[in-house]
């Protein structure tokens, strides 16, 4: 017995030293993630090598950024008096990554109860002052699309903002941006194979259960946000004697999406629901930003660059479900090279992210420096308007 109390108090001990231990370890404070140069939106970069994506790289080049804008890019610039100056001279400078689909600091991501929820709003729920926002910034992203999730047929109103850390949630949003909202499509909707977050067995039935259920669902909802609009437009051109119609917030946002006011990104895997939303959205007049996961639409590629729908993709991550199964690591390329306009996302809610490394994958299957660096930089900007 007093050899077990021995054995017992060196565990103790042995535990105590390693807890101490850790706070000898790196931490970060808040007062960490304070930005340490104040530029006022001016700055004269002094960079080792300019990425440009768009075009040459250029070494030992400067860069000038005048009320946040770059006006200069070059290898002869010279510093404006009164302009902070930032050494980068063993660095490299390339533009800020763009983030195609995450769901980073919103505290709701769902409303799954019904089929349409087009009337909710991310932008209601949207927190820039969470932790995930500064682990992607520390990453080098610096503008995203925060979605709705894939529960709903038509989910909620998604937004595009820049990852202000700290800043309040009008300061974040990225001016001038267009409004999007979330489509979703396959397992997620019909809550099979644990999709929908839960799985069928922990979700209320609900229709669409299958996905001929889905297609139908887009149809009649455009259907009575065509009706919505019509009696709109017959009071407006009337003498208004009449009360107008009532105004449906739902009807409201899915009439602007016919109008071309929002723009939709769909969640999807196989190929043949893709197809059939790239289709449809030509068939009723509204536009794709993307059809993101897309993890088959290297198999219509040439269709859905016909058809002018882009893609933001899944890099290499795939097989977490039965729709993920027959993606290919070339599936990003392969479509960049049929003329789809490509990019690669994280689907990101935490974490710091690889998107970097994941750009340079994509060398390996034939594409340049710059063709790979536009998957998440130059494309995804232009996804997202």
């Amino acid at each position: 017995m007093k050899n077990l109390r021995l054995s017992s108090l060196s565990c103790l001990t042995f535990l105590a030293v390693g807890a101490s231990a850790q706070y000898s370890l790196p931490y970060e404070t808040e007062a960490d993630r304070k930005p340490s140069i104040s530029t006022k939106g001016d700055c004269f970069i002094k960079a080792g090598r300019i990425i440009t994506v768009s075009g040459a790289t250029i070494k030992n080049g400067q860069i000038l950024v005048r009320k946040g804008k770059i006006v200069a890019v070059g290898t002869n610039l010279t510093a404006p008096a009164g302009v902070t100056v930032i050494n980068a001279e063993d660095q490299v400078v390339m533009p800020g990554i763009v983030d195609a689909h995450v769901h980073r600091g919103i505290e709701s991501t769902n409303e799954g109860a019904e089929s349409i929820s087009a009337e909710v709003r991310v932008g209601d729920v949207l927190n820039p002052n969470s932790l995930t926002w500064w682990q992607a910034a520390a990453s080098g992203e610096t503008t995203a699309l925060f979605l709705h999730g894939s529960a709903n047929a038509i989910g909620g109103q998604s937004v595009v903002a820049k990852y202000r850390f700290g800043k309040t949630t009008k300061e974040a949003l990225f001016e001038g941006a267009p409004r999007m909202i979330k489509f979703a499509l396959g397992e997620n909707v019909t809550r099979m194979n644990g999709g929908g977050g839960g799985g069928a067995t922990t979700q209320p039935v609900r229709f669409p259960m299958s996905r001929m259920g889905q297609e139908a669902v887009y149809r009649r909802a455009f259907n009575d946000a065509k009706q919505y609009m019509a009696e709109w437009d017959r009071w407006t051109k009337s003498d208004r004697t009449q009360p107008p119609p009532r105004k449906d917030l739902r009807l409201e946002a899915l009439s602007d999406i016919l109008r071309g006011r929002i723009w939709v990104n769909c969640h999807g895997y196989r190929a043949d629901e893709l197809l059939m939303m790239a289709k449809l959205s030509k068939e009723l007049g509204f536009k794709i930003a993307t059809l993101t996961h897309a993890l088959e639409a290297y198999k219509i590629a040439p269709e859905l660059a016909e058809l002018g729908v882009g893609v933001s993709m899944f890099y290499d991550h795939w097989s977490f479900k039965l729709e993920g199964y027959e993606a290919i690591p070339a599936g990003p390329v392969i479509c960049a090279k049929a003329g789809v306009l490509t990019s690669i996302n994280t689907d990101g809610t935490s974490g710091t992210t690889a998107l970097i490394f994941d750009a340079a994958k994509a060398t390996r299957e034939g594409l340049t420096e710059n063709e790979a660096l536009r998957l998440v930089t130059l494309s995804p900007a232009k996804q997202l308007g």
